[in-house]
C-alpha cells in the first residue's frame, strides 16, 4: 500500500524531469538554428567594427604625430617636410604584430569623471590579443581572463549591451564567479542595455540571486545599471587593465549535456579579445618583458 501510494508521486517526478530535459533540448535546438542564421552576419559586423575602431585609432595617432607649427614664412599650400615617425611595432605575448601607440601619461580624473572612464581613456598599451577560432574548444574563463590581469583589482565593471537571454545570464554567472574567486574585488558593476519588457523581470531576479550569492560567499557587492546607446563591450578594472571584448560574454555556441555546465567543453564563435593597460601601472608590461 505504501509503494502504491508513492507511485503517482514518483511517476510525476519522472515526468517532470523528462519535461525539463525536453525543454532544454528544444531551447538548445532553437538557439542553434537562430545562431546559425545570425552567425555569418554577426561575424561580418564584428569584423567591420574592429577594423573601424582600429582605423579611427590609427588616424588619430597620425593626426597627432603630423601636427607641425606653422612658421611665418610657410606658404599657403606647402606641406612641412618633417615626416611623422612611424608607430613602433611590438610583438605581443600572443605572437601578433601590433602597432603600439606612444605611451602617454595618465591624465587626472576630471570633475564628474569616474574611475571607469579614466581607465578606458588611459589604457593605451596593448599587451595581448587572444584569437578564438570558430568551433574550437578549451576556452575556459581561466584562459580568457587570466589571474595576472585580474588580481589587484578592487572595482570591476563589465559593459555588455546584451545580457538578457538564458545563455547570456548563464555566461554572466560563470564569469562573475571566476572573477570573484580569482581577484576578490569589493565592487562589481554590470552595465547593460534595456531588455524587452517580457524578460526584464527574469533578468532582475537572476541578477539579484547572483548578487546575494556573491556577497554572502565572497563579500563582493554587485550592482546592475542599464544605459541606452551601448555598443562596444569592455571589462574595466581599477588596477589599470582593460579587456576589449569583441562579442562580450556571448562567445560560446549553444551546448547541451556536460558542455552546458563546463565552459571549456563548449565550442566558441569567431572573435578576438584584446588586453590593454595604463602605461604607468607597469605590472602587465613587466611580465611581458620577462
Amino acid at each position: 500500500m505504501t509503494e502504491a501510494e508513492g507511485a503517482p508521486r514518483d511517476a510525476l517526478n519522472e515526468v517532470q524531469v523528462l519535461l525539463e530535459q525536453a525543454e532544454d533540448n528544444i531551447r538548445a535546438a532553437a538557439a542553434a538554428l537562430v545562431a546559425g542564421q545570425k552567425e555569418t552576419a554577426q561575424s561580418l559586423v564584428t569584423q567591420v567594427e574592429t577594423e573601424y575602431a582600429e582605423a579611427l585609432r590609427r588616424a588619430d595617432d597620425l593626426i597627432q604625430s603630423t601636427i607641425a607649427s606653422v612658421s611665418g614664412t610657410m606658404k599657403l599650400g606647402v606641406v612641412s617636410t618633417s615626416e611623422a615617425a612611424p608607430s613602433p611595432v611590438a610583438l605581443t605575448t600572443a605572437g601578433v604584430l601590433a602597432a603600439t601607440p606612444a605611451p602617454r601619461t595618465s591624465e587626472p580624473i576630471t570633475e564628474g569623471e569616474d574611475w571607469r572612464v579614466k581607465v578606458q581613456r588611459d589604457a593605451t598599451v596593448i599587451v595581448k590579443r587572444i584569437q578564438l577560432h570558430d568551433g574550437t574548444t578549451g576556452w575556459s574563463y581561466d584562459k580568457l581572463f587570466a589571474s595576472e590581469y585580474l588580481k589587484g583589482a578592487v572595482r570591476v565593471a563589465l559593459i555588455d549591451p546584451h545580457l538578457s537571454a538564458h545563455h547570456q545570464l548563464r555566461n554572466l554567472n560563470e564569469f562573475l564567479l571566476h572573477v570573484a574567486e580569482t581577484a576578490r574585488p569589493k565592487e562589481f558593476e554590470v552595465i547593460t542595455g534595456f531588455a524587452a519588457a517580457d524578460v526584464v523581470g527574469h533578468q532582475d531576479r537572476a541578477i539579484d540571486n547572483t548578487a546575494n550569492d556573491l556577497f554572502q560567499n565572497f563579500g563582493v557587492s554587485l550592482t546592475l545599471r542599464r544605459e541606452t546607446g551601448l555598443h562596444d563591450r569592455f571589462l574595466v578594472l581599477d588596477n589599470g587593465v582593460l579587456f576589449k571584448l569583441g562579442r562580450g560574454l556571448d562567445i560560446y555556441k549553444p551546448a547541451t549535456g556536460l558542455a552546458a555546465h563546463r565552459a571549456a567543453s563548449r565550442r566558441v564563435r569567431e572573435t578576438e579579445v584584446d588586453v590593454f593597460h595604463v602605461p604607468e601601472t607597469g605590472k602587465v608590461e613587466e611580465k611581458e618583458g620577462r
